[in-house]
């Protein structure tokens, strides 16, 4: 799960971190069992439809795991 919120520094935008802004999401199971969700950073890529992907757009991770389909 990704919180995403912005700061603005000299005219520039930047994404905010977990110890920038603090908190946690819950979710509903389907027993209706609160549950914590993790949380993710938004320099941080998760697989989505088959390929990594990070909010602030950051491909690295995807590079890497191509390039290790391509050796293997």
């Amino acid at each position: 799960m990704y919180l995403i919120d912005f700061e603005w520094k000299n005219g520039e935008w930047s994404y905010k971190y977990a110890k920038d802004c603090p908190g946690k999401v819950f979710a509903n199971d389907i027993f209706e069992n609160r549950t914590e969700l993790r949380r993710v950073e938004p320099n941080i890529a998760e697989e989505t439809l088959g390929i990594l992907l990070a909010p602030d757009g950051s491909t690295g991770s995807q590079a890497e795991k191509m390039r290790q389909m391509a050796t293997t």
